[in-house]
């Protein structure tokens, strides 16, 4: 696992990225950086960040040259945000673009699209994606799964 150098004041949380090549008994290799946006007071605490993204693609692209890249992560903005643009300009799309993955607290509810993969359709070829509902799998509630 590699972690990248951030520039002050632009990130509040761990971060990492790292490349995968075996999965199963199928060869396989692709970067992934995953994140942990701030939340913060708003929109505009959590904008500089998201919009950050961008260059981490960039520079995956320098650290892992033809490997498929990924960001994974809870980002704490719906993927239709503007602020994704510049992550959208640099060929990256959201696997979710409908649902809500964030737990309520409320069980069997969710609300907001945060937490996502972000992925280059050019790069890898993803033939379904879809969201998890693991509270519901292993038969917790909303508390216990937080």
């Amino acid at each position: 696992m590699m972690t990248w150098l951030r520039p002050m004041g632009r990130w509040k949380s761990a971060s990492a990225s790292s490349r995968l090549t075996r999965i199963s008994s199928v060869m396989v290799s692709s970067a992934i950086a995953t994140v942990h946006i701030l939340y913060g007071d708003g929109r505009a605490n959590r904008t500089p960040e998201v919009r950050e993204l961008a260059s981490i693609w960039r520079w995956m692209a320098e650290v892992y040259p033809g490997t498929p890249r990924l960001t994974a992560g809870d980002h704490n903005l719906q993927p239709t945000d503007p602020a994704w643009q510049p992550l959208r300009d640099a060929g990256a799309i959201p696997s979710v673009t409908a649902g809500a993955t964030t737990l309520s607290s409320h069980d069997g509810e969710y609300a907001n699209l945060y937490d996502n993969f972000w992925y280059d359709p050019s790069e890898l070829n993803v033939s379904g994606s879809g969201i998890v509902r693991y509270p519901e799998l292993l038969g917790l509630s909303h508390q216990q799964a937080r």
